[in-house]
């Protein structure tokens, strides 16, 4: 893409970025790739050195309500003491994900939804997860990767990233006829979000204000779509096998060359040329790992969506209810990449028993009640 005008660029009014943009134009020794490697690899830290404590957008509405002196449950006033003393002391950080970006900035109210992101700004310590879209593609490169070397494992530091990430303007890629200019000016964009903040960017870009399927509505046109097409429910294990394969469908679309090269490594695959080749060949590498139980706590995405509507579709009579879909994005960022995730109970239900005990699979531990979490921060601040 050309470079935009900095009166065109969407925060180039503030007066951190065109700091930002000044300094690196006199300061260009360091390329744009390595400017990025050193932030995302003092993010990955920031993230990993501290105890990781997922929170569902339920409990962030609670919060921002203690915050705002108006919270409808006074416990949570003591939640976010606990909070902002252990962030403050640099013990825990809170992660963001795409999902909660969105469902903040879907708050019709400015007022609170700039007090959400200002909580955000304040117990998040710049740290979220990769988008959902990316991450779900890189767990299957991944698992791929582990089953060829034989060691499977969770990406742990590769998912890391800035809140920026969630608006879709993390890796910009400019022409310019002047280099430098553009190498500042991508370098001052990688500076910004820890300057202007999640408060920042939704005070310059507004809402996200295009319509939303409402929560009911989804939850019935997943019920009828899993039931016309699997008319048979089954048990869970048959259940959870097709959800799995279909998974692989939604994720392996559109494989760049890289990555085809990568999966044609697999049993098999080396003279498979075209894209549904490769895919059907990962969903018969995934189905012999599974028969053998090989790599359990690879593929985490796959295992708590999959496994979620699997747990679902094999109850039956429920049905998928509104908030399901959302629930379940929010344990894929929280199950294998936390220490602890504070949801409801129906969630902790689904993650914590069998046959989705993912929770204890990834060493997960759940909350669900606001008297938990004090417990669990209490004990984490002794």
């Amino acid at each position: 893409m050309d470079l935009p005008q900095v009166e065109d660029f969407p925060f180039g009014s503030f007066p951190e970025f065109l700091e930002s943009l000044e300094y690196h134009r006199a300061h260009p020794a360091t390329s744009v790739g390595e400017y990025r490697r050193l932030a995302r690899s003092r993010l990955a830290a920031r993230a990993l050195s501290s105890h990781r404590l997922y929170i569902d957008t339920n409990h962030w509405t609670h919060l921002r309500d203690a915050y705002l002196g108006r919270a409808r449950d006074p416990r949570y006033v003591e939640v976010l003491r606990l909070l902002e003393g252990l962030v403050e002391a640099s013990t825990l950080v809170v992660p963001f994900s795409d999902q909660l970006v969105e469902e903040t900035c879907h708050q019709g109210d400015p007022q609170t939804r700039r007090a959400t992101a200002e909580i955000i700004d304040r117990l998040t310590r710049g740290v979220t997860l990769i988008g959902w879209e990316t991450r779900k593609v890189q767990e299957v490169r991944h698992w791929v990767g582990a089953l060829l070397e034989g060691q499977p494992a969770v990406p742990l530091d590769s998912v890391w990233a800035t809140v920026y990430n969630a608006f879709g303007l993390l890796d910009w890629e400019i022409s310019h006829p002047d280099k430098a200019f553009a190498a500042a000016f991508l370098k001052a964009v990688e500076d910004l979000v820890d300057q202007v903040g999640f408060r920042g960017m939704i005070d310059k870009l507004g809402h996200n204000a295009k319509a939303v399927v409402g929560g009911r509505d989804l939850a019935d046109k997943l019920t009828g779509y899993k039931s016309t097409i699997w008319s048979n429910q089954g048990s869970f294990e048959e259940i959870f096998r097709e959800e799995a394969l279909s998974y692989f469908d939604s994720v392996l679309t559109d494989l760049p060359a890289e990555v085809i090269e990568e999966f044609k490594r697999l049993p098999h695959g080396k003279d498979l040329d075209e894209g549904p080749r490769i895919v059907a060949n990962v969903k018969r590498a995934f189905l012999a790992c599974e028969q053998l139980e090989l790599h359990p706590t690879s593929l985490p995405g796959l295992r708590i969506i999959a496994g979620g509507h699997s747990r679902i579709r094999s109850d039956q009579g429920r049905g998928f209810k509104p908030g399901d879909g959302a629930d379940l994005f929010h344990a894929a960022a929280a199950i294998p990449y936390c220490n602890a995730f504070l949801t409801d109970r129906s969630m902790r239900h689904l993650l914590t028993t069998p046959p989705t005990d993912l929770a204890g699979l990834y060493g997960c531990t759940v909350l669900a009640t606001v008297d938990e979490a004090i417990q669990h921060l209490t004990c984490l601040g002794a």
